[in-house]
C-alpha cells in the first residue's frame, strides 16, 4: 500500500508503507537522544528500554535498520567504558559507516584511537567532531591539541593547530583555542612567546587567573618538561582549589619529578579516598582519577624501592586502564623517568607471573 501525504508546503509526498512510517518514528525518536556527546549510562539505559518497549529492534534485522547507526555508537562506548579501545574504535567505524555526521561518536572515535597512541587517527577524528558542532566544545579542542602534542614534534604540531585555526579565523578570540595555541605554543617556542598568545585577555601572572586555568597552565610546564615550575603553578592552583581531584593528580605527578616522593604518595592517597567518598555523579571521571592515582603510587612507591607496595597498586591501576600498558601512550604523555617506571613495572609483573 503506498499513503500519500501533504508536505508542509502542500505538495504531495510518498510514503510507502505504515511499516516505513513507523520506522521512521522511531529514526526520529531516537535521533533526539543523540545529539551532542557520548552517551552516559543513564541515557543509554533509557534508549534500550524504549527500543524493548516500542519493539522497533523486532521491525527488520539489525544491519537493515536505519537506526542501526545508532545501536552501533552505543556499543563502541559501552566498549570504551569497559576499556575494550579497540573494539570501540571498530564499532564508532562501523556506525560511522552509515551515518558520518556523529559529532558524538566522532569524539568517542577520537578517544578511543588516543587511548590506543594511535594520535593521528584520534586528531583527525576530534577535528571532524569540533567541525560538526554547532556550538564551541571545549573539551574537544583540548583533545584535538593533546592528539596532536602527543604525535607531532612541538613545531609541527603547533604550525598544524595555527592552520586549522586560520580555516576558522572567527576562533581566535575562543579562549579554548587561545589556550591550546598557548600550550603548544610554550612546547614548541617557550614561555615569552606563550605569554604572548595568552595576553591581553589572560594575563599568566595576574592574580585574578583562575585556579582551573592556573593548573592548566603548570601541567603545560609538566609537558614540557619544566618540573619545577609545573609544580609552582600547580600548587598555586590547588590552594584555591582542594577539592579538585585532577589538580591533585597533577601536582602529584609533578612532585614525583621532583623527588619528593613521600608527598606524592600522601597525595594520591588522598585522591583516591576523596574520590570514592565523593558526591560526583560522573562515575567514569571518578574511577579514571582513582585508577590514575593508584598508578601514580605504583611509581612513586617503586621509585622510593617499596617493590611491593609498586606492584601491588600497579594491579590495581592497569587493570582498569589498560592504556598504561602501551609504552608510546604514557611516553607521549609523561615524563621520560615515569615511561621507565611503568616499563619496570611490567617487567617485573611478567617475572612474577613466570615463576
Amino acid at each position: 500500500m503506498i499513503v500519500f501525504t501533504r508536505n508542509t508546503c502542500g505538495t504531495p509526498s510518498l510514503r510507502k508503507s505504515p511499516q516505513e512510517e513507523f520506522s521512521r518514528l522511531a529514526i526520529e525518536t531516537l535521533g533526539g537522544y543523540f545529539r551532542s556527546h557520548p552517551l552516559p549510562p543513564e541515557r543509554i539505559a533509557q534508549i534500550r528500554k524504549l527500543i524493548n518497549d516500542e519493539n522497533w529492534v523486532k521491525l527488520n534485522p539489525e544491519r537493515d535498520l536505519e537506526v542501526a547507526y545508532i545501536l552501533w555508537s552505543e556499543r563502541a562506548q559501552r566498549a570504551y567504558e569497559a576499556g575494550h579501545y579497540e573494539v570501540a574504535v571498530r564499532t564508532a567505524q562501523r556506525s560511522l559507516a552509515l551515518q558520518p555526521n556523529q559529532p558524538f561518536t566522532l569524539e568517542l572515535l577520537g578517544r578511543s584511537e588516543f587511548a590506543v597512541a594511535n594520535f593521528l587517527e584520534a586528531a583527525a577524528a576530534f577535528r571532524k567532531a569540533i567541525d560538526q558542532r554547532a556550538i564551541k566544545d571545549d573539551g574537544l579542542i583540548e583533545a584535538f591539541g593533546d592528539a596532536l602534542a602527543a604525535e607531532r614534534a612541538p613545531a609541527a604540531a603547533l604550525r598544524e593547530f595555527s592552520g586549522w585555526i586560520d580555516q576558522h579565523p572567527n576562533w581566535k578570540s575562543v579562549l579554548a583555542v587561545r589556550l591550546e595555541l598557548a600550550r603548544l605554543t610554550l612546547a614548541a617556542s617557550g614561555e615569552a612567546a606563550a605569554d604572548a598568545v595568552l595576553s591581553p585577555a589572560v594575563a599568566p601572572n595576574a592574580d585574578v587567573m583562575p585556579p582551573e586555568l592556573r593548573g592548566r597552565y603548570g601541567w603545560w610546564f609538566y609537558e614540557a618538561g619544566q618540573f619545577d615550575t609545573a609544580e609552582k603553578w600547580l600548587q598555586g592552583a590547588v590552594r584555591e582549589r582542594p577539592g579538585e581531584q585532577v589538580l591533585q593528580v597533577r601536582l602529584a605527578w609533578a612532585q614525583v619529578e621532583q623527588r619528593n616522593l613521600e608527598s606524592a604518595i600522601g597525595r594520591f592517597h588522598n585522591v583516591i579516598y576523596q574520590s570514592q567518598s565523593s558526591a560526583d555523579r560522573d562515575w567514569n571521571r571518578r574511577a579514571r582519577i582513582i585508577n590514575e592515582a593508584h598508578l601514580g603510587l605504583a611509581v612513586a612507591y617503586w621509585q622510593s624501592h617499596l617493590a611491593d607496595n609498586a606492584k601491588s597498586e600497579f594491579s590495581i591501576g592497569a587493570l582498569s586502564l589498560p592504556e598504561w600498558l602501551n609504552p608510546k601512550w604514557v611516553g607521549a604523555l609523561y615524563s621520560p623517568g615515569v615511561a621507565k617506571t611503568i616499563e619496570e613495572l611490567k617487567a617485573a609483573r611478567v617475572k612474577r607471573h613466570a615463576n
